[in-house]
């Protein structure tokens, strides 16, 4: 297998970015309004207390009894619900300024996160205006989310925390969450938004409110990773896909090899996600891979600050591929 000149194993290169992970927040879990910024650190020792390593999850009743009574965790997972329903609603997606957005929509409707459908005028509004998007833009999706909001609430006849606590199964979740959120959204939008959704409520550094999946590694390793724009980049520019056996991967070793001096290797960001979701596979942690990557990659690679970047010193730096 032929490879490019790298001073460190891709391994550790894949190691490092899975501590990355461990270390940095899930994006929409930073920065949190006040009335519910405490809900994660408390689902997660809930989740310390009745899992234990072997995947075994302790008195569920007991847990959901508890998580009833953690202070605004239904509005929580309307918050985290609402941030993943907007990623699919605006026309061009910028998480930093969408956080900061619905933080400032939500302070102006409070009605909306308590009770989802009361108070959409007033959310609609004040996010539009915050985020710079055009009303009508986010209009309907936001709807359509409600509606499957509302569906969940009153079909499952069961709060949202003890719904999604009931799940075992990943592929389950995930599909359930995309029937009844959005159900008409294109897919490649759709699906970050719901995988979005999917890493909150299954992986224990988040708010592993779906105990069963959360404790079960196998389970929530079947994550699927979104493989974005930021995420990849650093996968490819790092080496941390050297090592993995793939067509994708031959094929870039093979122009990073045959390149001129200076030249520039532009790549398709299509023709590389199968390539990333591989490597994130094989880090041993499809979540922490992802998230660890993707903080590179909006911090530092796109840039790039290579300086600077704390995955410096492992670092293919292979800048000469420019992902797009």
């Amino acid at each position: 297998m032929m490879y490019l000149a790298m001073s460190t194993a891709p391994s550790d290169v894949r190691e490092r970015l899975v501590r990355m992970g461990r270390d940095v927040k899930e994006f929409v879990l930073e920065d949190l309004p006040t009335d519910v910024a405490h809900v994660p650190q408390r689902v997660r020792t809930l989740y310390e207390e009745y899992s234990n390593s072997r995947g075994v999850v302790r008195d569920f009743d007991d847990y959901t009894s508890e998580l009833g009574h953690t202070y605004n965790v239904e509005r929580f997972i309307v918050y985290v619900m609402t941030y993943a329903a907007l990623m699919n609603a605006v026309s061009n997606l910028n998480v930093g300024k969408l956080r900061a957005a619905l933080r400032e929509a939500y302070s102006l409707s409070p009605d909306f996160f308590a009770d989802p459908g009361t108070g959409r005028e007033r959310l609609v509004g004040a996010f539009s205006e915050a985020y710079g998007e055009e009303r009508e833009r986010i209009e309907k999706p936001l709807r359509i989310f409600v509606r499957g909001l509302r569906r969940i609430l009153t079909l499952r006849r069961k709060p949202l925390y003890l719904w999604l606590a009931g799940y075992r199964k990943m592929e389950a979740l995930e599909r359930d969450l995309l029937d009844a959120l959005f159900p008409r959204a294109s897919s490649e939008r759709r699906l970050r938004a719901v995988r979005t959704l999917v890493r909150v409520f299954t992986h224990p550094t988040n708010a592993p409110i779906a105990i069963r999946i959360a404790a079960n590694r196998t389970e929530r390793n079947k994550y699927v990773p979104v493989a974005d724009y930021y995420s990849v980049l650093v996968t490819i520019r790092s080496g941390a896909f050297e090592d993995v056996k793939s067509g994708t991967r031959d094929r870039l070793v093979g122009r990073a090899n045959a390149r001129s001096e200076g030249e520039t290797i532009r790549v398709r960001l299509s023709s590389v996600k199968g390539l990333a979701r591989q490597v994130a596979k094989v880090s041993g942690d499809p979540v922490l891979y992802e998230r660890g990557a993707f903080h590179i990659g909006y911090m530092y690679c796109h840039v790039p600050l290579c300086d600077k970047c704390p995955l410096n010193d492992v670092c293919g730096r292979y800048v000469f591929f420019e992902v797009k």
